[in-house]
């Protein structure tokens, strides 16, 4: 007598789910925000979903629960490219960058689609729980610190601060350690003093998210390390 296959519960979702690579390129910042359209999407329909992504920094969504290996050459895949239309508004309205992502997805999916809460769209491997940090590499012991980033980028100089003004944060809290961070291809004067320790160029993007998430507190213009303080 033959027998009827059992269908996996998981299998049988996923072949029901609608499957979406979301492709996007700018920077690494964006691509945080990027994060929160997913995280919004399968909170708000869960298993309803398949997503993968195509972004100038995958290394931002490793761990994420979300993320499915999807290719664009698997059958019934669509490829979305990612915009962010309403931060063009954000001067006259009031709107949020996070927002932007999340209801630009929405548009595209014909679905309603609202932001959720700010933390949790970045995880943490288990594995990565325990690496040990980069300012123990250094001290050879684990101490509580504060990321300052006093750089910027060349194409968006609005977001540069006095860097004398960074350098006197550093010379009036002494008995803080703080770790100076800097992507390799922005403008990054370095800070000096006992208290500082310099990782300028020096991290990569995994080893960024962790030294931000074991941070106190983050001095930052307007740029990744800013956006990852609250993802």
């Amino acid at each position: 007598m033959l027998r009827k296959r059992l269908t996996n519960p998981q299998q049988a979702r996923s072949r029901k789910a609608r499957k979406i690579i979301l492709r996007h390129f700018l920077s690494p910042g964006d691509v945080v925000m990027l994060a929160y359209a997913v995280k919004a999407l399968h909170e708000q329909y869960p298993e309803q979903y398949l997503t993968g992504v195509q972004t100038s920094c995958n290394d931002i969504f490793e761990g994420n629960p979300y993320i499915a290996p999807l290719s664009p050459k698997d059958p019934g895949v669509e490829v979305l490219d990612m915009h962010y239309p309403t931060i063009h508004s954000s001067n006259q309205k009031p709107l949020h960058f996070v927002n932007s992502f999340v209801h630009y997805l929405g548009q595209r999916l014909n679905i309603r689609l609202e932001p959720t809460a700010f933390q949790g769209a970045i995880f943490i491997r288990e594995e990565e729980t325990l690496w040990y940090s980069a300012v123990y590499e250094k001290l050879g012991r684990d101490v509580p610190y504060w990321i300052i980033n006093a750089g910027h980028k060349n194409d968006f100089t609005a977001k540069a601060w006095d860097f004398r003004r960074y350098q006197a944060i550093v010379d009036c809290f002494p008995d803080l350690t703080f770790v100076q961070i800097g992507h390799s291809q922005h403008n990054h004067p370095q800070l000096s003093g006992p208290n500082l320790i310099n990782l300028i160029r020096q991290t990569d993007a995994r080893q960024l998210i962790l030294l931000v998430y074991n941070s106190f507190c983050i001095i930052t213009p307007v740029i990744l390390s800013m956006v990852l303080g609250y993802a």
